[in-house]
């Protein structure tokens, strides 16, 4: 069904760096080689993500591209995009 959500394939890319807040600013810092080849999303919450976008798509009627954020364990919509 058109509703549902499977995770039909995982490539997992090698992540060099991440960004950590320092005061106000974000600071580009480098990850150990061996952490930056670990999935860094659960797949509850990879499932919460294509839920929500499936969601917002019934909503507006058109498939979106859904651009989020995640910043202390909550998720928050940033930008949609029909496709």
């Amino acid at each position: 069904a058109k509703d549902t959500v499977n995770i039909l394939h995982k490539h997992i890319m090698t992540q060099p760096y991440k960004y950590v807040l320092k005061s106000t600013q974000y600071k580009r810092v480098t990850i150990h080689e061996e952490d930056g080849k670990r999935q860094i999303l659960p797949d509850s919450l990879i499932m919460k993500i294509a839920y929500l976008a499936k969601d917002i798509e019934r909503k507006l009627y058109f498939p979106q591209k859904v651009y989020w954020t995640l910043e202390n364990g909550i998720l928050y919509v940033t930008k949609l995009k029909q496709i």
